[in-house]
């Protein structure tokens, strides 16, 4: 029998799909994700767009990006425990599940150290390098308690990267899953990107706050909501507002029920319908902003724009203060 190593490796990961299951709890990383989808998930609703095999090829590249991670840390004899399963309840409202990525911290364990590399499947001359990184670790850290922390691990692409550099903001529910593992344990975290690219990194520290718990259970209560109703929640907008630009709706885009919920068969028939109308609203804000010459048009998409239930004064003062810029318009 022919074979060939794509078709290798998409039977490999399409071995690992499983039908959906009723729950009635959520995962730690759907909060801050799109209500109506999680329900139907909740619900075992079966997707009409699930992942195709480059996007389950993807999420098991990423996992090799976690592996690294692991690699870094039992160098260092750091791990204290990895995909530890944390459940947080609240009174009254759905439970939620997740398995952290990893609880390091602590004085650097040179014995375990050894062990763990001396025990891993690594070729020897990888071990022998590893394990001279790992006394050199401990002539420098030995001596000192390295704060105890929750990891979570976040692979991502150029694209992504290059954002969160312009913006210096990570992407929203990834906050909130870390969250979720920093309030049941009792912990401060760090949020890591490492761009799949190129290997650039950006790490968030955040402690378990009032402000980030007032946001998980904005969220937690909502879906608590529609699930004890058995009511589906609204659909998403098909335009979002970031920093005063508008955007696509990636919830949308991305959507395991693009079809059932938006009527659209593919991601980018979604994309095609919603960009030049992103593009034209994004440019009448900029020129708003930006005080140039207003003209009748402009005001006609100013009209448009509120109608469709936007404040349009309030993202004009948003785009100013996040400086829209020319360059920022063409890369709509």
């Amino acid at each position: 029998m022919n074979w060939n190593l794509q078709q290798l490796w998409n039977e490999c990961v399409y071995s690992q799909q499983r039908a959906l299951e009723p729950r009635n709890y959520c995962y730690a990383s759907e909060i801050g994700q799109p209500l109506v989808d999680r329900y139907l998930k909740m619900k075992a609703v079966t997707p009409t767009n699930p992942p195709n095999m480059r996007s389950l090829r993807k999420f098991e590249a990423g996992n090799l990006v976690e592996w690294v991670v692991r690699y870094v840390l039992e160098r260092a004899g750091l791990i204290n425990n990895t995909q530890e399963r944390v459940m947080v309840e609240y009174p009254n409202m759905l439970p939620v599940s997740g398995r952290l990525d990893f609880l390091a911290g602590g004085r650097i364990d040179i014995e375990r150290a050894k062990q763990d590399i001396t025990s891993s499947h690594l070729p020897e001359s990888i071990q022998a390098s590893s394990l001279y990184i790992a006394e050199k670790l401990h002539e420098k850290f030995g001596d000192k308690e390295l704060e105890k922390k929750v990891l979570e691990i976040k692979s991502c692409s150029s694209f992504v990267m290059d954002m969160m550099e312009k913006t210096e903001k990570p992407i929203k529910h990834h906050r909130l899953q870390l969250f979720h593992y920093m309030k049941g344990l009792g912990l401060n975290g760090e949020l890591v990107y490492i761009c799949k690219d190129d290997l650039r990194m950006m790490c968030f520290q955040y402690e378990p706050s009032a402000e980030l718990e007032q946001e998980y259970l904005a969220d937690l209560e909502k879906i608590t909501y529609y699930f004890n109703k058995s009511e589906r929640p609204p659909l998403e907008n098909h335009i979002v507002v970031e920093d005063g630009k508008f955007k696509k709706n990636f919830g949308i885009e991305y959507s395991n029920y693009l079809k059932f919920l938006y009527d659209f068969d593919e991601p980018r028939d979604y994309a095609d319908s919603v960009k030049s109308q992103v593009a034209r609203w994004t440019r009448v804000i900029a020129r708003y902003a930006k005080g140039e010459n207003i003209t009748k048009k402009n005001e006609e998409v100013r009209a448009e724009i509120e109608a469709a239930g936007y404040n349009f004064n309030q993202i004009v003062e948003q785009a100013k203060r996040f400086g829209v810029t020319d360059e920022q318009e063409e890369e709509i």
